[in-house]
């Protein structure tokens, strides 16, 4: 942006200096010398500041794609963090339900779904247990 700002400063003061070396520092009473100079003037720094703003504009254009990449990236890391939050939440709730089911003992079995568990986890095999 500075630089910008410079290269724009610099192209006008070297403009000016280009008119004062080529006609002089005279300040005119004739309307005439006025036109020329503002038509020198309108002709070479118009086309400067259009594409100095030109400049700023892709600046500003690159800067505005960084943030909103910057942002994307942050809104990815804040929905998988809530992801995360909602499998914990039902991964509790979950666990809520089933402890004391898992505690309770069934009645056709005369025992506990925990010991249920254990019991087909280490044999691998429920018929023996029914």
């Amino acid at each position: 942006m500075k630089k910008i700002v410079v290269f724009a400063f610099f192209c006008s003061a070297l403009v000016i200096s280009m008119y004062i070396s080529k006609f002089g520092y005279v300040i005119s009473d004739d309307h005439s010398r006025w036109s020329d100079f503002g038509s020198f003037i309108g002709g070479t720094l118009g086309p400067m500041f259009t594409f100095c703003s030109l400049l700023y504009l892709a600046f500003q254009v690159e800067m505005q794609w960084k943030e909103n990449r910057r942002a994307r990236e942050e809104n990815d890391r804040v929905r998988e963090d809530i992801e995360l939050s909602h499998r914990e939440r039902n991964i509790e709730t979950n666990l809520k339900l089933l402890v004391p089911m898992l505690s309770s003992t069934d009645s056709t079995i005369n025992t506990s779904l925990a010991e249920l568990i254990v019991s087909v986890y280490r044999s691998k095999s429920v018929a023996e247990l029914i």
